[in-house]
Parts: C-alpha cells; structure tokens; sequence
C-alpha cells in the first residue's frame, strides 16, 4: 500500500509539472502559425555604458493569452540578419524563449522582419533612437564615504531621465540579515532633465538607528518607443532603453 502511495504521489508530482508547463507554452507553438494577427511581439533594445555596442537586443512571441510562442519554423531578423532561438528550462519546467544576437552592434536605426513557416516575410517594427545619448556623461564614483554626502554629477544631458537611487543595508544588531534595495520605501526616485546638474543624497541616507547601508545602487534611464506592424495583435510594442547602472561602495 506504501508503494502504491509513493507512485500515486510520483505520478501526481509528474502531472502537475506537466500542466504547468503546458500552461506556459501556447498551442501556436506546435502549429503552423502564418498569419500575424496571431502573434504579440515585444522587443527590448537596451543600451547604454558599452561603447558602440548594445548592452542587449531580445524579441518576445506571444500568443493572445500572453502565453510563449516556441517555434523554430519561425525567424526574426534584425537589420536582414537573423537572431538566435534561445530557449532554456527553469524551475517547475518552466520555458523561458527569445530571440537574441551576441553580436551586440550599435545601430543608428533597428529594423526587425519575421519569416513565418510558410516562407513569408513581414516587417515586423522599427525604431530610430534620437542620437542625443552620444556626448551625455554621468560623473558616478566607485565609493563615497559615509560620513560625506555623495553628489551625482551629469553634462550635456538632453532628454528626460529617470533616476533611481536605493541602497543595500545591514541590520546593526544582526549582520547577516541584508534589506533594502531597488523596491524599498527608502529608494529616492527622480526625474533629471536639465542640461548640466547635480543630485546629492545627504549622508544620512546611508544609515539610521537600525540600520547601516554598505552599498548604494544607481540606475538612470530613459525610454523611446518604436513602430510596429499594424498586423500584430494589439499591444505589441517596441522600446528603445537608454541604461546606465552602477554599484557604489560605502567606506569608513
């Protein structure tokens, strides 16, 4: 009775994974999809600090349901060269997919195609970044100390940024429990847009009564959105992401 138990449970275990997987895959992804009122595309261009090349280029398919599209017989190309199929097995068999490329080249426009199984080929969105990022420099240093306050330094800055400051703290009774960081009520959030200016956060940021930050995290970034083929289902987008992050350590 104990063994049958054991195998009911095996087999209950095996089941459940299979659902979850199964929920997480679209059906689109073992037919012939050729029609693109089928398909949700999400692209996502980021770049940043890296000097002429793109910190990442990725392209989400989806069905209407938000569900992976995981099928090989379809090809995206970037500029008339096509991207790699990347497809991974997370925990509970979960699929993680995109379409990427390794060959990270800054471009001055991103036109993206898709190649469905039957052989046709459609525009699939297309974005041309403002070429403002160019001459814009963010003074950030590697450390501050925590008894000084730490100023945030920016030139030629010519578009709208989003600035987000949060810190990683220490409980001072405890050191081996760690808070903070990016979604914390601390986080110091702002919008900067002026052409040449500063940020300070004041020293008593990094530390209070319970708590003593060792590090401090910057992000600055800003948002372009694209066009895409009218065709897709509504909501597909295509967004061009300025990003700049760094990690600053706090000293004595």
């Amino acid at each position: 009775m104990n063994i049958n138990m054991k195998h009911y449970k095996y087999l209950l275990v095996i089941l459940t994974l299979f659902v979850v997987t199964a929920c997480d895959v679209s059906k689109l992804s073992e037919e012939e999809v050729n029609d693109l009122g089928n398909l949700n595309v999400r692209v996502l261009i980021s770049d940043g600090t890296h000097k002429n090349s793109s910190n990442s280029i990725v392209v989400y398919l989806t069905d209407k349901n938000q569900k992976k599209i995981i099928n090989k017989d379809i090809k995206v190309l970037l500029n008339n060269t096509e991207l790699d199929l990347y497809i991974k097995s997370e925990i509970y068999y979960q699929k993680i997919a995109y379409y990427h490329t390794d060959k990270l080249t800054e471009k001055n426009s991103y036109y993206f195609e898709i190649m469905l199984p039957d052989g046709n080929r459609y525009p699939l969105a297309y974005i041309q970044p403002l070429k403002k990022y160019d001459q814009t420099k963010f003074h950030i240093p590697k450390a501050v100390s925590i008894t000084k306050d730490f100023t945030l330094r920016w030139d030629s800055l010519n578009f709208p940024t989003t600035l987000e400051i949060w810190k990683s703290v220490l409980d001072k009774n405890d050191s081996r429990k760690r808070s903070g960081g990016r979604y914390a009520e601390s986080t110091l959030l702002d919008t900067i847009s002026t052409y040449n200016g500063s940020f300070t956060v004041p020293r008593s940021f990094y530390e209070d009564s319970l708590t003593r930050a060792d590090f401090l995290n910057v992000r600055i970034s800003s948002l372009e959105h694209g066009l895409t083929n009218p065709k897709l289902i509504q909501g597909s987008e295509i967004s061009y992401m300025y990003l700049v992050e760094k990690t600053i350590e706090i000293n004595e």
